[in-house]
């Protein structure tokens, strides 16, 4: 270790004005220079306050934190929940591949031009406020029991914050920007390439990560409705043999892959658009 990070390691916190902080603070602003150890700090108090209430209470419902772990790492160590998170996170990217495919270019074509906007932007406003579960009896008459029908589920909650990030995005480019390349004589397509398309990027990907979420939510409830297997369709089969430790390690597994699918997403997005975070550093 240099002698440079030894020095900055017992540097005591300081304030804007360089004065020493008191020591509540300084352990606070300590914490919050990592994820990590931030979500430790606030994770380790809750559980050990709960851990003392499940001992106390003797509830069935409100199993230990410790009981639920171990039952999290067996399920884990014979193989249960790998089984059950791969049938899910193949239908996320099946159902989220669907409405990328269609999000994206009609959101770039209701932002690049009137006449698309005029077409589809009442349609879309006509559906969007619809609640997906709405749709499950007709999708049930349409699709059936089956993949096809959790896939249109995910698709369709997956779609509406993609095509509204999209359209807003395209349309509110810069005109200053759009000017500037009809000056430099781009076609009309290009102009939607190469100028509209990448700088309506930073909030497509906004929507992109809306969605991303979504599909995680309608994929576990759809596999409680109908599924036959799944990380839904395992919880809601504990809950049927009142195996609580399970259905608390299958919510257990839902938070981790939310948090480990986001993390990934963000990395995606970082190596996407470092160009859009050193513009803005630069502005800062």
């Amino acid at each position: 270790m240099s002698s440079r990070s030894t020095t900055e390691e017992r540097t005591p916190a300081t304030d804007a004005r360089g004065a020493a902080l008191p020591w509540p603070r300084s352990i606070l602003q300590r914490v919050a220079r990592t994820r990590l150890t931030g979500l430790l700090f606030v994770l380790i108090p809750i559980f050990l306050v709960w851990e003392l209430i499940a001992i106390r209470a003797d509830l069935v419902v409100l199993p230990q934190p410790s009981a639920i772990l171990t039952e999290w790492i067996g399920l884990v160590a014979n193989g249960t929940i790998h089984q059950e998170v791969a049938p899910t996170l193949l239908r996320i990217a099946i159902g989220y591949t669907l409405a990328l495919c269609i999000a994206i270019p009609l959101g770039v074509l209701m932002g690049s031009s009137k006449i698309f906007y005029n077409l589809f932007e009442p349609i879309v406003e006509l559906l969007r406020p619809i609640p997906v579960s709405a749709l499950v009896p007709l999708l049930l008459i349409l699709l059936g029991f089956g993949n096809e029908m959790i896939l249109a589920l995910i698709a369709i909650a997956s779609f509406f914050p993609i095509v509204i990030n999209t359209y807003a995005g395209v349309s509110s480019v810069d005109p200053i920007l759009l000017s500037t390349a009809r000056t430099l004589g781009l076609s009309p397509r290009l102009m939607v390439s190469r100028v509209r398309f990448r700088a309506a990027l930073p909030q497509i990907f906004t929507g992109m990560r809306i969605s991303l979420a979504s599909a995680l939510i309608l994929a576990v409830l759809a596999e409680m409705l109908v599924g036959e297997n799944g990380i839904g369709y395992f919880t809601i089969q504990a809950q049927q043999a009142f195996r609580i430790n399970s259905i608390y390690a299958g919510i257990l597994t839902m938070g981790l892959m939310g948090y480990t699918l986001n993390r990934l997403f963000l990395m995606f997005e970082g190596r996407v658009l470092g160009w859009h975070r050193g513009f803005l550093g630069t502005r800062a």
